[in-house]
């Protein structure tokens, strides 16, 4: 297999003609404002797509029996299992069935690239009459080409041009999906264009692998080190938050810290706004570090709120916010904090900020689950600043924090360093995607292995 270098090797690129050659005169084609190489064909979706004919796919849903329900994802993800369900507890009676290579687009959703192939998993699912259903013909396109080109957010917008109807009720009918126009290659260059998009994406998927694996050795470690400490053979005793060594200590996290909240200037004043001191929202904490904000507020601003400037290498965490709360940060910067963000200031250096980072965010489900509140009204979630000061935490020597710290944020670059190579990969592979399906680069003198 070709390495991703040798895919962008100057040999499988094609040379820009010189100015006034041949090739350059000729008239060649364009389509979207790209102009297509030698031997490419503009065609329109209904020359290589054929619709089913839906009576031959109809059934009638039996109460008793079981169906395999599926959904399209947005944004070119794929048809997706949904649910089994019984008969009786599927509202429309008359259903069509899929098969394996088919191809079925919501009508609501094309504007959003919410169609694809069905993968043989999900053979023999139904779908409701929102979901046309198509046939490639393989012999002039292959069904990964045209994965991949419809994957592109240029195609969404373009379906979406030709929905009718209400703005967030319009739909793609059949006849419309089909006028759109593509770009259509040799068959053996839309195999080489698979072959090299496939290997991009394969690697991609290496990352997200790694990732995943990290991330679950790192709360394995979590769990060892907040319960068994450095040493697992040293003795341990049970508290009221479980085993932990028995030379640490446990207190409440107010009695070890000083908790201080923020406030937000009034909107009403807009010389409050724009100034040069950064003011954090509990939304942008990240379980990371904090290094710029996107809103700045005056010192008037400052003067006028309840908003503190925190130092920079403090811990904070949110104190509300459905997804957000109990989420933590570590201040990188100096900066304000609003009232939905309350400091954390270690007493007497009883705790590194970022030793008890890693651990809120390992109690994280407990804290959620026992200290959180949900109000009534429209459920919005609290982690009161009283109950927060009565939370326990685990005091170790600092020394022993220090290198738990060290450990764990060893295992954090190396996860940082996968998701760094896993965003490069997804630009890559963007680009290389808009640049083979436009012709940009070739792969004609590609080599590609058989069978």
């Amino acid at each position: 297999m070709k390495t991703l270098d040798e895919f962008l090797n100057k040999q499988y690129h094609t040379k820009t003609p010189a100015k006034g050659s041949a090739v350059l005169q000729k008239e060649r084609k364009k389509l979207y404002g790209n102009e297509l190489p030698e031997g490419w064909e503009i065609v329109k979706l209904r020359d290589i797509f054929t619709p089913v004919d839906m009576k031959s796919r109809r059934i009638r849903v039996q109460d008793n029996t079981k169906y395999m329900l599926i959904s399209a994802s947005l944004y070119s993800k794929g048809i997706k299992f949904r649910e089994w369900k019984f008969g009786r507890e599927i509202k429309t009676k008359t259903m069509y069935i899929v098969h394996v290579g088919d191809f079925i687009f919501s009508k609501i959703r094309a504007k959003q690239g919410a169609y694809g192939f069905i993968p043989p998993q999900l053979e023999g699912a139904i779908v409701s009459n929102e979901y046309p259903i198509l046939k490639l013909n393989q012999k002039v396109a292959l069904q990964e080409f045209i994965e991949y080109y419809l994957s592109q957010p240029i195609m969404w917008r373009l379906f979406g041009q030709y929905s009718r109807g209400l703005k967030d009720k319009s739909r793609t009918k059949v006849n419309e999906f089909l006028e759109v126009k593509i770009a259509l290659p040799p068959l053996e260059e839309q195999r080489k264009i698979v072959y090299v998009l496939k290997t991009v994406q394969q690697a991609i998927e290496q990352q997200e692998k790694i990732i995943k694996t990290t991330k679950d050795l790192k709360r394995a470690l979590m769990k060892r080190l907040f319960t068994k400490g450095l040493d697992p053979n040293q003795p341990t005793k049970i508290t009221e938050i479980g085993e932990i060594p028995e030379h640490w200590e446990v207190a409440p996290l107010g009695e070890v810290s000083n908790l201080l909240s923020g406030g937000t200037p009034s909107r009403q004043h807009s010389e409050y706004w724009n100034g040069s001191i950064p003011w954090l929202k509990s939304g942008e904490l990240n379980d990371g570090y904090i290094y710029s904000t996107e809103e700045t507020i005056s010192d008037i601003g400052l003067k006028k709120s309840s908003a503190k400037i925190i130092p920079k290498g403090t811990l904070l965490i949110a104190l509300y916010g459905k997804g957000t709360v109990t989420k933590t940060a570590i201040l990188g910067i100096d900066s304000a904090i609003n009232q939905a963000i309350c400091a954390i200031i270690p007493k007497n250096n009883a705790f590194l900020p970022r030793f008890m980072q890693y651990y809120l965010i390992y109690r994280r489900p407990v804290i959620l689950k026992k200290y959180v509140r949900v109000q009534s009204d429209a459920g919005r979630t609290n982690l009161y600043l009283g109950v927060l000061r009565g939370i326990p935490v685990i005091l170790p020597p600092i020394e022993e924090q220090k290198k738990i710290v060290e450990i764990l944020e060893t295992v954090d670059k190396k996860i940082e360093l996968a998701q760094q190579k896993r965003k490069a990969l997804e630009k890559l592979f963007s680009t290389l995607r808009h640049k083979l399906m436009t012709g940009q680069i070739r792969v004609s003198n590609l080599k590609i292995p058989t069978g």
